[in-house]
Formats: C-alpha cells, structure tokens, sequence
C-alpha cells in the first residue's frame, strides 16, 4: 500500500494529522495497532470540543475516499534509508510506502518499583482506567492511587465516579509547587480544571507531599504503607493499587528510522513539527508529555505541513504555549528523589527475566547489564525497565531492533520480501 501521507498512531494527534491532511486533498493512511481509534484517551465525550469535531470528520473523509483506517495493525519494522514501513495485522505482514510520514506513536505509563509492586492487584493508573472502561469490576472495592499529576488526579476523579472505594490518593508533591507551575506555564482553564480535581477528591483524603514505600500482601494486594515529606507515616488496606509517575515516550519507530532525539528522550522536532529527516513529521506525547490539547494542536501542524499547506501563526502561538507547558510538567511527573531509598536490594526491576537490584548494582552500563543478566530481553523487550534504570542509573539498555513487537513464526519467511 502507497500513500501521499502515512500516519502512524490514532490517538488524538495521529487522528488530527490524517484528518488535517486529507483535508487538503492528500490520500491519507491511518494506522494503529489498537483494534479502535482513540489511542489510550479513547473516543471523544459530548465535551470533548475540538477533538469531537475532528472525530466527526472521519468517515466524511473516508467515504470520498482521502482516509483509510487500517486497525490492528503494527509497524514492526521502518527503514532508515526510505520511507517504506513493515505493519504486521492478523495473519500477515504487509508493506506501506509513503512520499510524507507523521509519527504519532504516542507514550506508555512510566512504572515504579515500589517494593511489593510485582503483586497481583498493582496497576499503572492509567491501566486500571483503561481496564475500568472496559467493563472491570470497580464498584465498592477498596483502591489506593499513587504518584503525581493531572493523569493521577483525573483518574482517581473517573474511579470514584465508577463507584470504587478509593480510600487514599498520594500526590508527592505539594499543592503550591503545582499551582506554581500552573500559573507560569499553564493557562487558566488548567488551573480551573486542576482546582476542580482537587476540590472533588477531597473526600478521597488527598494526600500532598506523601509517596508509596511498600505495598503488601500474601499473592494479592493486602495494604499499603506511606510516609510523607515530615515524616508521617502509615497504612491503609486496600484490594487494588494505580501507580502514576508520568508517561514514557514510545521512541521505537523513531529510533529505526534513526531520528534526532533531544537528551530527555522525546523526538526533536522544529516550529512545523518536523523531525531531523526531511518529509518525516511528528506530533503529541512522541515529542513531549503534555496532554491532549498539545496532541491535537502538534497533530493539526504536522498534518497540515505534510499536506504542503500553510499553518495558521494562532496555531503556532498556541503550540509555544503548550510547548512551554509540557517542558515545566516533565519534572513534577519524575519519582521523587526519595521514592530511590526505598529500593530493595532484592526487589525484581526487570519482571520479563526476573532479574533484581542487586544483580544489576555491579553492572557499569545498561549493555553490560543485558548480557550479564538478560535485563530487558524479554517479551517487553525493556519497555517497563528500561526507563527505570534510566532513572536510577542513566543507562539505555540497547538501541532497539526489528521486529519491534513480536511476530508469528510463520511470518518469518516474509522477513526479507518486506
């Protein structure tokens, strides 16, 4: 399959850069690797403004035949010397070719090894939203939501809206360190919505300043232990935990077609959101953690540009804006420095290999740590390690390499004709 444009990821920026081009008159191709479009946020609400509309533009689109949604559908491997992209679906490999290309992979949730983390009942917090909305039992069962920013606090707002029993939420930082940010970066209706959040957790005991050290339990999330920045400590029982320390960019399309990449690890891109080769654009969490009115503003640039059309300067305005808003939110999503004290020697930091602290501490780099222990060299392939031991050590386990996810055995003998 050849398109005029290919984008890669359907959530809101990757839905808003192919309705953005086909909009000019391009033949546009959508692909993602969920079954539906939406990405991790899912499909617009009545309130969902700008995202809504562009929604609804879709099959518009698709019936003059400008948008083709491919479903299912997971870029494995892309080539550094042409735009020319291996997508494994059900059953096969095919291969799609492209004269412009926007990345909107997306991110995945940052996890934590808080000791106990391994035990059934531990989510990502974003996970257990997602699992929620998908029918998983949540009503009248005891949760505890841990780590910091607005995904923590929105989360913990829909739950309690579900009906969970949500005895506690831990915010690491204080209320005036994240009005602070706010008010230099943000813009009024984060502020408003944050103070709205906050207000309606207040009945959840909302702690500030206060982190996990140890969830427990005997094959099953039992309680959790806190302490907080005086001192105070205790413990509170629980059936489910949700840890949020903010979002991990998904890098890995990128890095095979070798693309610029700034030191904190989102793709670099210019004011047309172009990446480092020519004809390559990307757009969203790929190029900083921002949230979905950034997704949906990069989306519009990049799609717009790849169309060869111009770009309104109010949407350049607006995306300094939010630029500046997602470099001051990086820093307060990070675990906090104490969050590090309380790694056990004996704690699993690579859960694909069973691989602990203490078996990493004497490696002196991540390389050496993968062939000495086989960290990040299971099904995840590092994806949940690999930024922990960024964190706490500053390693990149390995570059990554194709098949990026993977593929059927039967598959393989496709390998060299994509």
């Amino acid at each position: 399959m050849r398109y005029e444009v290919l984008v890669i990821g359907a959530g809101p920026a990757g839905l808003s850069a192919a309705v953005a081009s086909a909009r000019e008159g391009c033949r546009v191709g959508l692909l993602d690797a969920a079954p539906r479009l939406g990405g991790a946020i899912g499909p617009p609400t009545r309130r969902s403004g700008r995202y809504g509309k562009l929604w609804s533009e879709v099959a518009r689109l698709r019936a003059r035949g400008l948008l083709e949604i491919w479903p299912t559908a997971a870029v494995v491997f892309a080539s550094a010397d042409s735009l020319c992209f291996g997508v494994h679906r059900p059953g096969r490999l095919d291969l799609f070719e492209a004269e412009r290309v926007v990345l909107a992979t997306g991110a995945r949730e940052r996890f934590w090894p808080v000791p106990g983390w391994t035990l059934p009942g531990v989510f990502g917090v974003g996970g257990l939203q997602a699992l929620c909305k998908e029918g998983w039992p949540i009503s009248g069962i005891p949760v505890v939501l841990a780590g910091s920013g607005p995904l923590l606090w929105f989360v913990a707002s829909d739950l309690s809206r579900r009906g969970a029993r949500l005895e506690l939420v831990l915010e690491q930082h204080s209320p005036l360190r994240w009005m602070s940010m706010l008010l230099q970066a943000g813009t009024w209706l984060r502020i408003r919505q944050a103070l709205r959040l906050w207000k309606g957790l207040a009945p959840a005991r909302l702690r500030w300043n206060s982190w996990p050290v140890e969830i427990q339990g005997d094959g099953q999330v039992e309680a959790l232990r806190w302490v907080d920045a005086r001192g105070r400590s205790g413990r509170i029982a629980c059936r489910y935990v949700g840890l949020g320390y903010g979002l991990v960019p998904n890098t890995e399309v990128a890095e095979l077609m070798e693309l610029a990449c700034s030191p904190d690890g989102f793709v670099s891109v210019d004011a047309d959101m172009q990446t480092s080769r020519r004809g390559v654009y990307a757009a969203g969490e790929l190029t900083g953690i921002g949230g979905m009115p950034k997704a949906l503003l990069e989306g519009l640039i990049a799609g717009r540009k790849a169309a060869g059309a111009p770009v309104p300067i109010p949407w350049r305005m607006r995306n300094s804006l939010e630029k500046r808003f997602a470099s001051r939110l990086a820093p307060l999503l990070a675990p906090r420095r104490e969050l590090r004290e309380h790694i056990r020697a004996e704690e699993i930091i690579c859960r694909c290999e069973d691989v602990s602290w203490s078996a990493l501490m004497p490696c002196e780099d991540g390389p050496t740590a993968k062939l000495q222990t086989r960290c990040g060299m299971g099904p995840c392939q590092g994806r949940v390690c690999g930024p922990i031991l960024q964190m706490l050590r500053g390693w990149k386990l390995s570059t990554p390499r194709p098949p990026l996810f993977p593929l059927p055995a039967g598959l393989w003998s496709q390998w060299k004709g994509v």
